[in-house]
């Protein structure tokens, strides 16, 4: 047999196969004897699609559905199985529901009782539930597109007290960028070191070392404003007798007041602190004239922390897949 021969009957044998393959896949689909049970509140009489998540079956409407998520269940729907409709032998009837795969079941009932108005006053009245409710309205809806659907859960957990961490794991997951740069300072106001181990386990690996990483950066740098003091532009003030002496006396103040409180074990201040506390100094040897010269100075640096943290939202940013 020639090559090219070898290569035809290997070809055909490759598509028999695959054949094979799909034939067996469609008698994979289990067939309704009464093992599963209808779900309560999601059966409705109307429905035209019966759907199977684990052992609970819901009776919906296509139409409904498909038009709401039209990539999701527009896809698979549109999978020709070479039957008529109304066969009720066709996937997605009540003798042959069709399996959603991969979907967690209280998510899925959450998003119909969204989709049909019929969210318990229950869930809503309760802080707790409520949240749940809308995190896993957020989470099918973006695994299915439906923009919708997360608009809405965007809207009402923005108004709820989520945690740093919370916002910024549903931010990386969900792609809400608009949550990041919030989220992300705060986490840095509180310390990243005092994370407590769920909330590690919450973020993601790249997210999470991002984050220590600036923490890292903004210690060392904090370590060296505290010990070098910022040093003026400006010519000295001619009222000013003893300018050498204004900036030794600079430098030493600079350390005892404001670097030992940057450097504080227990209640360290913040860069934000900074020029509150300078504004406070008072030193016979320095003159008047250079302390509002060096008051104006720190008001007009941006410390190094704000431009780490700046450039930690944008790591961020770019590992989801959005620019500011």
């Amino acid at each position: 047999m020639s090559t090219k021969s070898q290569n035809n009957a290997a070809t055909q044998q490759n598509v028999t196969l695959q054949q094979d393959a799909g034939s067996s896949d469609m008698n994979k689909i289990e067939k309704n004897e009464g093992q599963w049970l209808q779900h309560a509140d999601h059966w409705y009489a109307d429905g035209s699609l019966v759907l199977r998540v684990n052992k609970s079956l819901y009776k919906v409407h296509e139409g409904v559905l498909t038009r709401l998520a039209p990539n999701f269940f527009g896809g698979i729907l549109s999978i020709p199985d070479g039957k008529e409709p109304g066969d009720p032998t066709r996937e997605g009837t009540e003798l042959f529901p069709l399996l959603l795969e991969g979907v967690d079941i209280q998510r899925f009932e959450d998003f119909l009782a969204w989709n049909y108005h019929s969210v318990p006053k229950t869930v809503l009245d309760d802080p707790f539930q409520k949240r749940r409710f809308f995190m896993n309205l957020l989470a099918i809806s973006d695994m299915w597109q439906i923009d919708t659907g997360r608009d809405t859960a965007i809207t009402e957990l923005e108004k709820m007290a989520l945690s740093p961490v919370e916002r910024l794991e549903l931010a990386v997951k969900y792609s809400v960028p608009h949550w990041v740069d919030e989220a992300v300072k705060d986490i840095f106001a509180a310390k990243v070191t005092s994370l407590k181990d769920e909330d590690i386990a919450r973020l993601d690996c790249k997210v999470y070392s991002v984050l220590v990483k600036g923490a890292f950066m903004i210690e060392t740098e904090i370590r060296r404003t505290a010990q070098v003091e910022p040093a003026t532009e400006r010519d000295p003030d001619w009222r000013c007798m003893d300018h050498a002496k204004c900036c030794a006396t600079w430098k030493r103040v600079w350390w005892e007041v404001i670097g030992r409180k940057l450097l504080h074990p227990d209640i360290p201040i913040s860069t934000d602190d900074i020029h509150w506390e300078v504004k406070k100094i008072h030193h016979k040897d320095i003159s008047p004239q250079c302390m509002k010269d060096m008051v104006t100075e720190i008001e007009s640096i941006v410390f190094v922390d704000k431009r780490i943290i700046a450039g930690v939202i944008e790591a961020i940013l770019e590992f989801m897949g959005v620019g500011r």
